[in-house]
């Protein structure tokens, strides 16, 4: 029997049909995922919003593309998931948030009928290429521009605070993954900084199209391990670490067969073309906008970050009682005394940097308390925290200083100009009130942080053992 061949020609006919819209698909899915996850940036990039500025509008049409944003999702959720209740939490720290998963599948689902529509209006893909390089270049600036904002959030250490206060004393076991990870990074300034120097490097080359390979190569490999970090260490920004991830890898699945041919192949390849020729004067329009805009995100991203810096290292932000204080003696004069007394006294009193201070007892229970230190009147009000009502507790205080001898810092005469070294110099402190009902008496030491080991062991080139320790 002959074939018929009508059938074989229409067969033959619709499979590239539908391997061209099948690739028209993908690709147009990928262009408008990649807009509608990054909107509305650059917007709150946007100088001159303040009120009375001439762009004072602009964070109103902000404030609705984020509602329109939040009504989709809520809708999608409600209607295609079956969530009742899909609503943005606010300030909780987290991207991985039940709201934010919904969001980002709202947004792949909007993508998804924008690339039907879109291939099916475009039949011959000739608009493809021009808004694969439009959306390269949104997605170029958008990557770029928070990886600066990370960087240089490690720039200058801000990110992972600083190894200070109760977190000396915290351990393993009682850690939490993700803080495991916020103490690694911020017991070495240093591997911080360099971390958030590699983070701008993949930034700031993403800015030029001649170094756009090179940037997403670095933005590769620095997000593959922060992603991995998150993943392995519970952090949750999970999926927006990804997301990075994935755009940098975007920016280079054009480059990847040139860069096959060359690494692997060890084979020439040809040359991209990086920009098509156009008038001068639309050139050197073109080239001042661009400096207007690459200069000013890495100058906001950069000063941002400096000026933060500055305010944690200004002296005068310094809390008056501020440190790790030891109990050297505890008296609380409770009666009858209570079977667990000698548990229940106190080892540590902790002033952090944010107007909190926690007390450990001997028996390692912990309470936590709302500061406010009046230096002038040498009093310290301690409110429950936690948002527990209770009668705050007012107690008096007095520091003094003397060195290991005992004796007032530099109270012998001529000590500084015979050039001999300073002593140590010990703080303590004295608390004076009534707690329970009963009155109270502590006498406290300051616990420098450069006394533990983790700040006072440095760097050393040669090392006959390893000092690998916990103690």
């Amino acid at each position: 029997m002959e074939p018929v061949p009508g059938v074989l020609v229409e067969a033959a006919d619709d499979e590239p049909r539908v391997r061209r819209f099948v690739w028209c698909f993908l690709g147009a899915f990928v262009l408008a995922y990649v807009t509608l996850y990054n909107l509305p940036f650059p917007l709150a990039h946007v100088p001159g919003q303040a009120k009375g500025d001439w762009l004072q509008w602009l964070p109103a049409a902000t404030k609705a593309w984020t509602e329109w944003e939040h009504a989709a999702t809520h809708w999608f959720g409600a209607n295609l998931l079956g969530l009742a209740d899909v609503k943005p939490i606010e300030q909780t720290g987290s991207g991985d948030t039940l709201y934010d998963y919904v969001s980002a599948a709202t947004k792949a689902a909007i993508a998804g009928l924008l690339a039907v529509v879109w291939c099916a209006l475009d039949r011959r893909g000739r608009s493809q290429p021009t808004a694969h390089a439009l959306v390269r270049i949104y997605a170029r600036y958008a990557l770029a521009a928070t990886m600066l904002g990370y960087g240089f959030h490690k720039v200058f250490p801000l990110q992972f605070g600083a190894l200070d206060d109760e977190r000396l004393f915290s351990t393993y076991g009682n850690s939490s993954p993700m803080f495991l990870v916020w103490t690694f990074m911020a017991a070495s300034p240093a591997y911080t900084i360099f971390g958030g120097a590699m983070e701008a490097l993949g930034g700031a080359l993403l800015f030029f199209r001649r170094t756009t390979t090179l940037g997403a190569l670095v933005s590769v490999g620095v997000m593959t391990n922060v992603a991995m970090l998150n993943y392995c260490y519970d952090v949750p920004v999970k999926l927006y670490s990804t997301h990075l991830l994935a755009m940098a890898v975007f920016l280079l699945a054009k480059d990847v067969p040139r860069l096959v041919r060359v690494l692997l192949l060890n084979r020439a390849t040809t040359p991209a073309v990086l920009r098509r020729r156009m008038p001068v004067v639309l050139l050197v329009v073109v080239l001042a906008c661009k400096a207007t805009v690459v200069g000013y995100l890495t100058w906001s991203a950069f000063s941002s970050s400096q000026k933060m810096w500055q305010q944690t290292r200004d002296p005068g932000q310094r809390k008056p009682l501020q440190g790790i204080w030891e109990v050297t003696e505890f008296t609380h004069e409770l009666s009858p005394a209570p079977a667990d007394a000698s548990v229940r006294a106190w080892q540590r009193l902790t002033f952090s940097r944010w107007d909190f201070a926690q007390v450990t007892r001997k028996d390692d229970s912990k309470q936590y308390w709302r500061t406010a230190v009046d230096a002038a009147a040498k009093q310290v009000t301690l409110s429950q925290a936690g948002g527990q009502a209770a009668t705050p507790i007012v107690l008096t205080y007095e520091e003094k200083a003397e060195d290991a001898a005992g004796a007032p810092p530099d109270a012998t005469p001529g000590a500084a100009a015979s050039g001999s070294p300073k002593p140590t110099t010990h703080r303590e402190l004295r608390l004076q009130g009534e707690l329970d009902g009963a009155k109270l008496s502590v006498t406290l030491r300051l616990r420098e942080p450069n006394s533990f080991p983790i700040h006072a062991r440095g760097f050393r080139w040669v090392q006959s053992y390893p000092f690998n320790s916990n103690q």
